[in-house]
């Protein structure tokens, strides 16, 4: 298989994961919501000609995010001294493994359909380096056929300019660049309140999300047909027992 999918996250521990969620929810519920987010994406990649891989941290959760993503054969602890090394490292680890396309891609992205990944792909039959931006000025997915570590570089990953420091990054490596949807990624409340709407009101899936959402009281639409008791369910996701 010449396509490699990196899913780079955290491992979802309670207190540790989507703080800025915790304005509205505890932090195990924190914790909960990522591990939706990570089934949903998990979930979409499924279809995809594609070997998926999962690089975590922290390294000693080995365990936790195995049991989370049972499906997965490819779990690897990131390495490096910060977000941009450590991108690359896990991009490079794929690329000597001879995959001729890799695409790594965040969590934070529940409804995120599978034709922008597909898209991605196709884009770097012609370009070096695909990118895919957020509304928030950094970006969700980065791929490449070569690895090269100058274009993370001086990003200064967290702040509004990510996108344009690794584009200006990649323009002075002479490479050619492609730049796929732009999307959003969930870190607020305000950002989960966008997911809500496109389950509503576009009919977007995100199976475990919406589940979530619906036990909470956020989301009018219950795909499953039933109500789910929400403390067993938090429970189940976090692993103290099997999800009803």
């Amino acid at each position: 298989m010449k396509n490699a999918l990196i899913i780079f996250t955290r491992v979802p521990l309670p207190g540790k994961t989507k703080t800025r969620l915790m304005t509205h929810f505890t932090g195990e519920e924190c914790a909960a919501i990522h591990i939706c987010f990570l089934k949903d994406i998990y979930e979409m990649v499924q279809g995809l000609d594609a070997e998926i891989f999962v690089y975590y941290t922290p390294g000693s959760h080995r365990d936790n995010i195995k049991g989370i993503l049972r499906g997965c054969k490819n779990f690897y602890s990131q390495r490096g001294q910060d977000l941009g090394e450590r991108m690359y490292e896990a991009i490079d680890d794929c690329i000597q493994k001879g995959y001729e396309k890799t695409l790594l891609i965040g969590t934070d992205l529940p409804t995120l359909p599978a034709h922008i990944i597909k898209e991605a792909y196709e884009k770097l039959e012609n370009h070096d380096v695909v990118l895919g931006p957020t509304l928030d000025g950094g970006y969700y997915l980065i791929g490449m056929k070569a690895a090269h570590q100058e274009i993370f570089k001086n990003n200064f990953y967290g702040l509004p300019s990510v996108f344009e420091r690794t584009l200006a990054n990649i323009h002075q490596l002479e490479l050619k660049v492609a730049i796929v949807e732009k999307w959003y990624d969930v870190d607020t409340f305000e950002d989960l309140k966008h997911v809500i709407n496109e389950i509503e009101s576009k009919g977007m899936t995100a199976y475990y999300t919406g589940q979530f959402l619906f036990c909470k009281g956020l989301l009018k639409v219950n795909h499953e047909g039933e109500e789910r008791d929400y403390g067993k369910m938090v429970e189940g996701i976090l692993g103290k027992r099997q999800s009803p």
